[in-house]
């Protein structure tokens, strides 16, 4: 029997590697990503996928919103304050889509 979530999509966003929280700390947004937010999600039988793991050619920009716009569920981690991500979090709020 096929899980219910088979064909469901979560889009990541969040930095790539160490970065400096707003505490000054390093955070390793690689492993946050790989053990902690990809490992429970695949294990949901979602699949998972971060901005920096899209094969596609093209501009990046316009792959990361059709993701946000695309998939079922995003994550967005907004502990280092990262413009880029507050910009596509507000890209994927629904009163932003048409």
């Amino acid at each position: 029997m096929a899980s219910p979530n088979a064909t469901k999509k979560c889009f990541v966003i969040m930095p790539f590697g160490e970065k400096k929280d707003i505490d000054g700390n390093i955070v390793d947004f690689n492993k946050i990503y790989s053990f902690l937010i990809k490992n429970t999600v695949e294990g949901l039988g979602i699949t998972c996928v971060r901005c920096d793991e899209i094969s596609e050619t093209g501009r990046i920009h316009a792959q990361m919103f059709e993701h946000i716009y695309e998939s079922d569920v995003a994550v967005v981690d907004i502990t280092s304050l990262n413009p880029t991500c507050f910009m596509s979090l507000a890209y994927g709020t629904p009163s932003s889509n048409p």
